[in-house]
């Protein structure tokens, strides 16, 4: 058991060769004024020398960051995949409507613009937490895994094993090529030691195992089915408790943990594959001494007299950026895939930004699915392409890494939802992805009141089952509007001319009789493709409340840690009695409810209630189902 990450930064860290030779001395005359100031002084540093430097990504020559920028002939990439927590659609630089936003993300907008960088645009993920990461890990639709529904600790699902990872088609396509890690937030189960990352394909883990930490103490912040509430400590590395995360910010002992990833992967004479999943800007927004926080961003959100939960947001940010920054410092950049995206759409009342999408995290409007998303490429992995218009899947990063980038469509098992836009992104192809299934929640589980359903194209977008009401950015007025509506209602928005989602086309005779008929069969055949076919794991339920009985702890103190036996029993899967896409012939159906013209971007409303649509709900108890799998 190791409670400590590989890297562990000096107290003199702020003489980083990020900083100029004059400002390291400056910076170490300065007093420091207590533990979190001088974490925050850290951070700071970086924060303006990027300010000075990262107009230009240069090549550093200081030997103390030793390979960074030498021409490697490497044939193995590395790669980073950079995972923010709810950043929403406005809340990066090149997005933004204000002032303080766009000098939120320095270092990230530098290397979106530089020659490597490719914007893309279009790119689409999940509502929520869960099921996004596990699309990105695995490339199958969240329909194909099951997973419909955030887990919260204590929940003794996760990510069925029969599902390779990311990790280990890694290993399939370079055997022993790769240094596989990940620091962050794991989110896809962990009741079991056989459910955690390194059982799942990956070498090393610094983080935490569920949906929410605390910044500093790193106490669960949620629990399902138990009693627990913000007194189990969730810092994990590798296989055991990490006493020494405990009240350090989380943003600074990851960044340490993945800079110590970068080193091993140099001492094992391997290439990287880093997954970073930061936990900024999940609620609540936390940083070190706000009083003290010294950052530019801060001051300039709250001159420009944004709320105190949007300058925290952006104030997080610029501490994930400068983090972003170290780590890119350390790697060999003719040889580096990174990407840079976020999990799902952000939640304006916690301080985040969509605007002008509607909705926000967890909604099936624009503003829970689409993100903001770039990559960058290394010199000697770069085509001609600066922005990439056509449509992108959280789903489509497995295949065209594994398939595209490494050259091994045969690692890859037959039935991904993903496809391989390794070329296109690059400039050197014409495919593209002709349309999404967005959403295809068919009331199962835990989910048996959201039932929703979204395809989109690359123009028009199809969803059936949300509710009018939403929450939206930027306003936080309640606009007068009815979430009790029907949730039947079938909405069509031409995303080219409204994409704020504010008039449905399927009302009266706005949407064209080839249009409706295309998005009717697109609808149809992805349903049928995906989702019919797919076996649900059953959620075990009853089996949550013996998390209060594990026993894991370090010097008294009670970390969270796999509560069910090594070998134990996947959960079943059972036949989904979902019904067959004529459900979703809505060719010459009425709409039940059309609200048009609707000030969609002002909504902050989120709607308590639970609808069901009786269309997509399973035709006999789930749990019951599951219980006689288990011969209980």
């Amino acid at each position: 058991m190791d409670g400590q990450p590989i890297y562990d930064a000096s107290e003199g860290e702020e003489t980083t060769s990020l900083l100029p030779h004059q400002q390291r001395r400056a910076r170490r005359l300065r007093p420091a004024v207590g533990a979190a100031v001088a974490c925050v002084a850290a951070f700071g540093a970086v924060a303006v020398v990027t300010n000075a430097r990262t107009t230009e990504l240069r090549r550093s020559n200081d030997p103390e960051i030793g390979n960074v920028g030498r021409r490697s002939a490497a044939k193995t990439p590395t790669i980073v995949i950079s995972l923010l927590d709810d950043q929403g659609y406005a809340d990066v630089p090149w997005l933004a409507q204000d002032a303080a936003t766009q000098s939120a993300m320095p270092f990230a907008d530098a290397l979106r613009k530089d020659a490597g960088g490719v914007d893309v645009k279009n790119y689409h993920t999940w509502r929520d937490c869960t099921p996004s990461r596990a699309m990105l890990l695995t490339g199958r639709h969240h329909a194909q895994l099951g997973m419909h529904v955030p887990l919260l600790a204590g929940a003794t699902a996760a990510l069925p094993t029969d599902e390779q990872t990311i990790g280990e088609l890694l290993e399939k396509a370079r055997p022993g090529a790769y240094h596989r890690a990940i620091v962050g937030k794991w989110d896809l189960g962990a009741a079991s030691p056989k459910y955690v990352p390194t059982a799942r394909g990956f070498d090393a883990f610094t983080g935490f195992y569920n949906a929410m930490i605390d910044y500093f103490d790193w106490t669960i912040e949620s629990v399902a089915m138990t009693d627990i509430a913000g007194t189990i400590l969730d810092a994990q590395r590798n296989d055991g408790p990490s006493p020494k995360a405990a009240g350090q910010y989380t943003t600074r002992f990851l960044r340490d943990a993945a800079l110590g990833e970068v080193a091993a992967a140099k001492t094992a004479g391997k290439a990287l594959f880093l997954y970073a999943a930061w936990n900024a800007i999940h609620y609540d927004v936390a940083i070190p001494d706000a009083h003290a926080l010294g950052q530019p961003v801060y001051m300039k959100a709250v001159g420009l007299g944004l709320p105190q939960e949007r300058a925290l947001a952006l104030a997080a940010l610029r501490i994930v950026d400068a983090a972003n920054e170290w780590i890119y410092s350390r790697l060999d950049r003719d040889n580096t895939i990174w990407i840079q995206t976020s999990d799902n759409g952000g939640e304006p009342h916690k301080g985040a930004s969509n605007y002008p999408l509607r909705g926000g995290k967890g909604s099936g409007w624009q503003g829970g699915t689409q993100v903001p998303c770039f990559m960058w490429l290394g010199a000697n992995l770069r085509g001609s392409l600066k922005s990439y218009e056509g449509l992108v899947h959280v789903t489509d990063w497995v295949p065209t890494l594994i398939g595209g980038a490494l050259g091994a469509p045969e690692a890859l098992p037959d039935d991904l939802y993903g496809q391989d836009l390794w070329e296109s992104l690059r400039g050197n192809s014409e495919k593209k992805r002709e349309d999404i299934l967005l959403l295809a929640t068919a009331g199962t589980g835990d989910d048996a009141g959201e039932a929703m359903v979204s395809l989109r194209t690359d123009r028009y977008k199809v969803l059936i089952g949300q509710a009018p009401c939403a929450v939206g950015t930027p306003s936080s007025e309640y606009a007068g509007c009815d979430c009790s509506a029907d949730r039947t209602t079938v909405w069509v928005s031409d995303l080219l001319e409204d994409p704020s989602e504010s008039t449905n086309l399927n009302c009266g005779d706005a949407l064209p009789a080839d249009v409706r008929a295309d998005l009717a069969d697109r609808l149809a055949k992805n349903w049928d493709m995906h989702v019919q076919p797919a076996q649900r794991p059953c959620y075990d339920e009853t089996r949550a409340a013996t998390f209060i009985e594990a026993e894991c702890s370090y010097d008294d103190v009670q970390y969270y840690c796999p509560w069910l036996a090594a070998d134990v029993a996947d959960a079943p899967r059972y036949e989904a009695d979902v019904p067959k896409s004529t459900h979703f012939n809505w060719l010459a159906r009425a709409p039940d409810v059309c609200i048009k013209d609707a000030d969609s971007a002002q909504f902050d409303v989120t709607c308590e209630n639970a609808f069901v649509l009786d269309e997509l709900t399973l035709t006999t108890d789930h749990m019951e189902d599951c219980s006689a799998l288990r011969g209980s």
